[in-house]
């Protein structure tokens, strides 16, 4: 996990997305994969899952998802989910 983690890292080095220059399928998908480890706040992971999750909070695909789901995820009312 820490090599795919690593190889993101760098796709994203100065970019805003994984694919050309807009929000694409490819961002969907690693989001929506990447949420449990960047998004949940819940404390029912097990202690080692919830200290992996946060010592992954300084990398650079970490900000990005929160990022993509700051700004692309709607409720389906019209506002931030």
């Amino acid at each position: 996990m820490r090599a795919a983690f690593d190889r993101l890292d760098e796709a994203l080095n100065g970019r805003s997305f994984l694919v050309e220059d807009r929000f694409s399928r490819a961002d969907l998908t690693a989001c929506a994969l990447l949420s449990p480890c960047c998004l949940r706040e819940d404390s029912e992971f097990p202690a080692a899952a919830l200290n992996f999750r946060t010592g992954l909070r300084g990398r650079r695909f970490y900000r990005w998802v929160r990022t993509v789901y700051d700004s692309h995820r709607r409720c389906p009312t019209g506002g931030q989910a």
